[in-house]
């Protein structure tokens, strides 16, 4: 027995299929980027470079700041007009002093900071850049030895970067930093936040 299909109901449903296909499918360029601290030494520059690129606002939650190079292109894109809002947690000062010195920096310098004042500390380890639909998270703290190897595969804080423009994750730190922000039980005004 012979079975006929039309060329129509062929074309039907090879464009089904190849829908199905594209749906389902990743973006090629999408960015799904682990950068790893164990021999990568461009990691740091990864983040540097987009918070040098953002053009709409940046958001960051970070445990502590030791690392002036982050604090201070975060400076720069404030003062050339990008909105930028931190969470942090002063009560890592007393294990990190330099944390203190580049918070008031930032503050210093207009930006928005708020603190954590629930128990526990604030440990996010995050920037989200706004304009370009990415957002940087993982264990690296903006630490100077976090985001490289001193000797590739011998000498280095093991520490996880992640870069990612998939909506459903960027959209997701987007609500939980905006909950963050507005929330007056846990957090409260360091420096500069309405």
């Amino acid at each position: 027995m012979r079975l006929h299909t039309s060329p129509v109901r062929i074309l039907c449903c090879l464009a089904l299929a190849l829908a199905a296909l594209h749906v389902g499918a990743a973006r090629a360029d999408a960015l799904e980027r682990l950068c790893d601290p164990s021999f990568e030494t461009t990691c740091r520059a990864e983040v540097i470079n987009r918070i040098r690129a953002e053009i709409s606002s940046i958001e960051v939650g970070t445990w502590f700041f030791e690392d002036k190079r982050f604090t201070d292109e975060l400076i720069g894109r404030w003062q050339a007009g990008v909105p930028v809002r931190v969470i942090a947690d002063p009560d890592a000062n007393n294990q990190h002093p330099l944390n203190k010195t580049l918070l008031d920096q930032m503050a210093g310098a207009g930006i928005p900071i708020r603190h954590k004042i629930s128990n526990g500390i604030e440990h996010w380890k995050m920037m989200l850049f706004n304009g370009q639909n990415v957002v940087y998270f993982g264990s690296a703290n903006f630490s100077v030895d976090a985001f490289g190897p001193y000797d590739p595969y011998k000498n280095f804080v093991d520490e996880t970067i992640y870069l990612t423009d998939d909506n459903s994750v960027v959209d997701t730190f987007r609500t939980r930093f905006e909950d963050a922000w507005v929330n007056t039980s846990a957090w409260a005004n360091y420096a500069n936040a309405p």
